[in-house]
């Protein structure tokens, strides 16, 4: 007791003297490195244009980007605004010096650039390109060894856009790719975004490059670099005082995609100059646009932020020209054709989906709910395969989590994402798990205490009430699920303890492959994609257990027609909405190759389900090898004349027979062996059954007693399940 009053004294001395979590070590460090963003703040402060001072990872003697550099982003920002400008030219008359420049002629951007922007990149070649990469430092070379690949750019603008120089901060996560789609480069930019014209300049920082406060000195005109100037010394002073305040290393651009500090490790830096294509021709030649594009895009924004149900024309899509410079790898990308859509239009698809699953969910929840009714006696739940209601919960349990944890981070999908996670949890948790738990407590209870040699097998001689024994050759034992308690595997106790064991797993699972998948995310694109599509195939065969219950217990029927089709319909909305709608949030591209090998694999399984209905559960299954099952659909053999009129009243060709059944009080008419007409094959057989006990009934009467109650209406004799 004093060990444990000792250590936790010395936890709360440890939390009060060093609240933040830094050692002494530590904390000395990080004033240092405070002291540093002090210092490099003052050499922005008193730098000029062109002079950017004694600033990390910058070139004293040239400037930074190089002058080729400037001059080819220079050629393809004004090619591209003269493209979208040449289609205006004719229509209204305007001069072409007028329209290159945007902030004069008013051709109409984004203000808010907000959103993400996906193509491809290739890279541009450049004889005798400074660099600043230091001579003892290696640097990667992943992303100088390739020529082209895809690109990814998401923005986000910070600040308010000041009225004055339409000036705004941007946060920018850019993702470099190669052709296979591996992740290269995945870094964070901070930049400034000119609101008026669509252009922005974002660069990386960290300890070998200062490119929070070099920033001004990457514009291309004196008057951009004052304004930016202008509008980041404010907000840098204001968190370097915080970091001194603290005395914690805090800076917002000196951490990655994920919120954690920047890696140690050498890395390739970059400088990022983007353009956002004008809108003005989606809009010229939509019938009836007479007003001034400008006055439409703001309402267009302001609706996409503000929503009050205006009717206005859709959001035109969010369009982007970029090119990336790495001045220590002296590497140079450009991608011309980035297209993708504002974040307003992101979440509004987001939301839709949301809904969407709640909708496919709750349609899974009202099956499930007719199946449990249907499935609520002892003959018909011990027909259901444990392991494929596991896997529809397991993966119902599984998307419970991923919407709410989607719901936490996208706040303004927050609703609809929480309805798509409350009706997968109904699913998965409570309904799923209740059928469960029945399933498992019905087979469990119903096991043999040990396997029991089979009794000797009766005579192959017709019983005295004149019926013959079925034309199967050789004569069957049936194997009865006994109706009292008295021949239980396990008392009701330990099967208590089992359940509450197995809602322990269950939910350890789900944590676990939750886990899983966070981590597999992380994986190289060839081997990532190769486990995407095995569990696709995996999670998707949740009818091959039924299938092999079906087969060894020797039953059919388990499940209803209805809870087939339509949990595998739902089940495959989900496939189809990632490889076939090319629109999806998850930026997959489409694939009906894997929808169509993953919906005929779940097809083949629905025809085998098929085929055991109609033809029986072993059709075409080697009989020696699997348990051996009393056939309740067996052909009767010709006999004499004298046996032949015990069995029932023949009919006029003499290859029927004709019985009473009690439940329907109708006659049943069977088949008997060898007739020519070949009524006595398999589908033939199929509208009679005949029980251990010599009694005859039509199908659907046997079948639907013996839901409630596995005896003979006639004697009471213990039946085998179906």
């Amino acid at each position: 007791m004093e060990q444990n009053r000792a250590l936790v004294i010395l936890i709360l001395l440890i939390i009060f003297f060093f609240p933040d979590g830094q050692g002494p070590d530590r904390s000395k460090e990080a004033i240092n490195e405070i002291a540093h963003e002090r210092y490099s703040l003052d050499v922005l402060r008193n730098s000029t244009f062109g002079h950017p001072g004694n600033l990390t990872g910058l070139l004293t003697d040239a400037p930074t980007p190089p002058g080729q550099v400037r001059e080819k982003w220079r050629g393809i920002r004004a090619k591209l605004l003269k493209s979208f400008a040449e289609p205006l030219l004719a229509k209204r008359g305007a001069e072409v010096e007028e329209v290159l420049r945007p902030r004069k002629s008013g051709a109409t951007v984004y203000r808010n650039a907000t959103g993400s922007v996906l193509g491809r990149w290739k890279k541009q070649e450049f004889p005798d390109l400074p660099t600043t990469a230091q001579s003892n430092v290696t640097y990667p070379s992943n992303l100088t060894a390739l020529d082209a690949g895809k690109l990814m750019l998401s923005i986000e603008d910070t600040t308010e856009a000041a009225k004055e120089s339409g000036l705004v901060e941007v946060k920018m996560a850019l993702r470099i790719r190669d052709e296979d789609g591996g992740s290269v480069v995945d870094v964070m930019l901070n930049g400034v975004h000119f609101s008026e014209t669509g252009e922005m300049v974002a660069a990386t920082t960290s300890e070998r490059f200062a490119g929070i406060f070099a920033l001004p000195h990457f514009m291309l005109h004196e008057k951009e670099y004052n304004q930016s100037k202008a509008l980041l010394l404010p907000s840098i002073e204001k968190v370097v005082e915080k970091m001194e305040a603290t005395r914690y290393m805090d800076a917002p651009w000196l951490t990655g995609i994920d919120g954690m500090p920047l890696s140690e490790e050498p890395q390739c830096e970059y400088i990022a100059y983007i353009q956002l294509h004008p809108v003005d021709p989606l809009f010229e030649h939509r019938p009836g646009m007479h007003t001034d594009t400008k006055i439409i895009m703001q309402e267009i924004e302001r609706e996409m932020r503000f929503p009050t149900g205006s009717s206005l024309p859709p959001p035109p899509p969010l369009e982007a020209t970029v090119m990336v410079y790495s001045p220590n790898c002296g590497v140079v990308l450009v991608a011309d054709e980035l297209e993708g859509q504002k974040v307003e239009p992101f979440y509004s698809q987001a939301s839709h989906l949301g809904l969407g699953a709640a909708a496919v969910a709750a349609l899974q929840i009202w099956i499930l709910i007719r199946q449990m009714n249907d499935s609520n006696t002892l003959s018909t739940i011990s027909r259901v395969s444990f392991w494929t209601i596991t896997m529809m919960a397991v993966v119902d349990g599984y998307f419970f989590f991923t919407f709410m944890i989607v719901a936490i981070f996208l706040r303004a999908c927050f609703l609809p994402m929480v309805a798509a996670s409350f009706c997968y949890l109904m699913l998965s948790a409570v309904f799923g798990m209740r059928f469960l738990v029945s399933t498992y407590k019905v087979q469990r209870q119903s096991a043999p205490l040990a396997p029991a040699a089979p009794p000797p097998p009766p005579p192959a001689t017709a019983p005295s009430d004149g019926l013959p024994l079925p034309a199967t050759a050789v004569p069957q034992t049936p194997v009865i699920i006994p109706p009292t308690a008295t021949a239980t595997a396990v008392t009701d106790d330990e099967v208590n303890a089992e359940i509450s064991a197995l809602h322990t797993r269950f939910y350890f699972a789900l944590i676990a492959i939750l886990f899983f998948s966070l981590h597999a995310a992380t994986w190289p694109p060839f081997y990532r994609d190769i486990l995407v599509h095995l569990v696709l195939l995996i999670i998707n065969s949740y009818w091959i257990p039924q299938i092999y219950r079906n087969i060894m217990r020797g039953c059919r029927k388990a499940l209803r027609w209805e809870f087939v089709l339509g949990t595998s319909i739902c089940r495959l909305a989900g496939v189809g909405y990632i490889y076939l709608y090319p629109g999806n949030i998850f930026h997959s591209a489409t694939n009906p190759m894997a929808v169509f090998i993953i919906a005929s694999w779940v097809g083949l399984q629905i025809i085998a389900l098929l085929v055991q209905d109609i033809f029986g559960p072993r059709f075409l299954i080697p009989s020696h090898s699997l348990p051996q099952v009393y056939d309740y659909h067996c052909p009767l053999p010709a006999t004499d004349e004298e046996a032949a009129q015990e069995m029932g009243t023949p009919t006029d060709d003499g290859r029927m027979r004709s019985f009473d059944c009690v439940v329907c009080m109708q006659t049943v008419d069977v088949p008997v062996a060898g007739a020519a007409d070949g009524r006595d094959g398999l589908l033939g057989r199929r509208g009679y059954m005949v029980t251990p006990c010599r009694h005859v009934f039509h199908s659907h009467c046997l079948e639907g007693w013996m839901r409630f109650r596995l005896q003979c209406p006639i004697c009471r004799t213990p039946l085998p399940a179906l």
